[in-house]
Formats: structure tokens, sequence, C-alpha cells
């Protein structure tokens, strides 16, 4: 038997864990080499207003200053997409959870990032003060060169009030490359599936299921 510098199965050994690893690195990468990290952090349930409080230390308080009550959580942005938001909006910023960021195709058979962010918006004037309702923003955003992010298009899509609701993270349709669904449930049992659907010009289509 030869010593482990000579002996071909221990050579063998040795490089079989490097070479899976270096494989494992590949796949990590995008497009353009350099490491692709989720912008969407962990969490089935990226929202709760008056709905139960979340365990987890990813999740954020919202509150008085959201006019939205006392009992409000939301998954925080990731620092990815907090970044990625400034790029294209240096005078926004945002508190409330990112639903879902994930690439897309579109009808020309071009892709592009798809992000869906909760939003805030008053209306009404009544003697309770401004009403809080929140919208889903749509951004289609253009990565092909990640320093110059290029904003493609901008949609809001209307959610309601969300008393007493969750809203779930956006799920892929395994049917559809240019699909997905945002679920949300109020009272833990009306339940509403609102459908995202590229369309030609960059733009992305909602209809409520």
């Amino acid at each position: 038997m030869g010593s482990p510098e000579t002996n071909p199965d221990f050579s063998a050994m040795i490089r079989l864990p490097v070479i899976l690893s270096v494989w494992v690195f590949a796949l990590s990468l995008g497009a353009h080499g350099e490491a692709t990290v989720p912008l969407v952090p962990p969490g089935e349930i990226v929202f709760y207003r008056n709905a139960g409080i979340p365990e987890g230390s990813s999740y954020k308080k919202l509150g008085p200053d959201q006019h939205l009550g006392s009992k409000v959580y939301a998954l925080a942005p990731s620092s990815e997409w907090i970044a990625l938001r400034k790029a294209l909006f240096p005078d926004e910023t945002s508190e409330f959870p990112v639903v879902f960021a994930e690439e897309r195709r579109f009808p020309d058979g071009g892709r592009a990032l798809v992000a869906a962010q909760l939003s805030l918006r008053l209306s009404g004037d009544g003697n309770a003060g401004p009403s809080p309702v929140i919208w889903c923003d749509i951004f289609v955003i253009d990565r092909n060169d990640p320093k110059e992010p290029k904003l493609l298009w901008r949609g809001s899509q209307h959610f309601g009030t969300l008393q007493s609701s969750v809203v779930h993270r956006g799920v892929v349709d395994p049917k559809d490359e240019g699909a997905f669904s945002v679920k949300l449930v109020c009272e833990a049992t009306h339940e509403r599936v609102f459908r995202f659907t590229s369309a030609p010009l960059w733009e992305v289509k909602v209809e409520q299921k």
C-alpha cells in the first residue's frame, strides 16, 4: 500500500470534495460571475396586521408612525434589496416587506428581475384621521450590469386595509416562467390570491383569482 502522497485512491478522495465545492460555488454565481444573494429573507409570511406575533429576529415591528396600530409586524427588507432600491431611487426609503423578488420571463423571451414590495398610502379624512391602505408596488429591473441597474417599469396594486390579515411570500408558478402569486389571509379564514403575470413592454399585469 502506497503512502498518501502516492496512493491514487487517496488522491481521488481528496480531489472529489474539491471538485464538488467548485461546482456548487459555480452554481451560486450569476450571469456575470458574481454571487447571487436572495433579495427576500426567509419566511413564509412577510406581513402581519392584528394577526398574531411572528417568531424570529428577521421581523420588525411597525406601528404608530405608519398609522397602522401597535400590532403590525413585517419581515425586514434585506440589505441587498435596500442597496438595489437606493441605487434606483436615491430619495426613497421603505421599511415595508418585499413580497417577491426573482427573475421572470417576458413574452419577448427576455428576462428581468420582478420585485413586489408593500407600501402604505393614506386615504380619507374622517373623524378618526386618515385611513391607512396597503398597496403592493411592483418593479421590473434590468440587472445585466449589476453596477448600474435600470428600472424598466413600475406599477402598483391595491391590497386594502389588511385588518387582521397576513400576507404570504410570493410563490412562482411552476407552469409559467412569467408569473407568480401572492396570498392574503384575513382572520385566518378568508383568502385572496393575486396573480402577477409578465406582459409586453416589460409590464406586469395583476388579477385577483
